[in-house]
């Protein structure tokens, strides 16, 4: 039992004026800046938590007489309606946090009120969890989709040829890479990548600033050979000493989410934010919850022709 029960109710009615459901969009939003997968990634509100992504296949045309009659051809039998599919099931992700007294007062001697203090302690770390879970995709890439190795540097003829087992894969453009952040130096190096960089307060070829209408502050460079913008993340896999950087057409990848159930019925948004006054603590607990996944969006279920691998040692 609270000794001042007075004084935590007071505490706890400010936090209840807290709007859980602006916060949680405005932690979606400021998430989607810090990431680099989101601005490339298929999110999308699924009818149930499981269901099925559905791919259709080319049909082989052939050629015909229409003056004959009957019209003949060499493609008389009809081709069955049969799409690749595959299944996903929505799964839960959390992080519990703790805004204590210390916390709460550099946030306030930095002009953060409340509600932004909330919305930073979730967005960066979800960012950084949702570009991971994307990042993990390189498994799905098939083997004449990967290029480089671990003893590859990042150069221009290494992402041409990515960009051309896209093109050969038939994957809808634009196409996107991202690379480790640790990689840009070298990424820089390419003549091109320079020219087309996105321009800030570095100047003409410098990166920097959130202008030319830019879709995330992790893009580096837009439009290199018209056809491939790039984006920077520290959630780049590295297996087997390679970092494993990952190219994808338009669509390559599905995050299916739902959401989530409460007593006041379905949450407004894709994240649930619950909030709470922990008197022993002198501090505020915040719960964040999704329930969504990560998967290539078509083909079979273990491997996707729209992305492709660019192999190279660690910067």
């Amino acid at each position: 039992m609270a000794r001042y029960d007075a004084a935590e109710l007071t505490v706890a009615a400010e936090l209840a004026n807290v709007d859980v459901v602006q916060v949680a969009g405005a932690a979606e939003a400021s998430a989607y800046y810090a990431s680099a997968f989101m601005p490339i990634v298929n999110t999308f509100r699924a009818a149930s938590r499981q269901g099925i992504l559905t791919q259709r296949g080319a049909k082989s045309w052939g050629s015909a007489d229409l003056d004959a009659a009957p019209v003949t051809s060499t493609e008389l039998e009809g081709t069955v309606y049969a799409p690749t599919s595959r299944a996903f099931t929505c799964t839960g992700h959390y992080v519990d946090t703790i805004l204590g007294q210390y916390a709460l007062a550099d946030a306030r001697s930095g002009s953060h009120n409340l509600e932004m203090s909330i919305r930073d302690e979730i967005a960066i770390g979800y960012a950084k969890y949702f570009d991971a879970s994307c990042a993990a995709l390189f498994s799905e890439v098939p083997a004449g989709n990967t290029v480089g190795s671990a003893t590859s540097a990042l150069t221009g003829p290494l992402i041409d040829a990515g960009i051309a087992a896209l093109i050969a894969a038939d994957a809808p453009k634009p196409y996107s890479l991202v690379i480790a952040s640790s990689l840009v130096p070298q990424l820089m190096q390419i003549p091109e990548m320079r020219a087309n960089a996105i321009r800030g307060a570095a100047g003409a070829g410098g990166i920097g600033g959130p202008d030319l209408g830019q879709t995330s502050t992790r893009m580096l460079v837009r439009g290199y050979a018209n056809v491939l913008d790039v984006y920077e993340t520290d959630e780049i896999d590295v297996d087997s000493n390679a970092v494993q950087n990952l190219m994808v057409g338009n669509g390559a990848i599905a995050n299916p989410w739902v959401p989530l159930e409460t007593p006041a019925g379905q949450a407004a948004n894709k994240l649930l934010i619950d909030l709470a006054w922990e008197s022993q603590k002198r501090a505020i607990e915040i719960n964040a919850t999704t329930i969504e996944t990560w998967l290539g969006s078509v083909f079979t279920s273990s491997t996707n022709t729209w992305m492709a691998l660019i192999e190279t040692d660690e910067a």
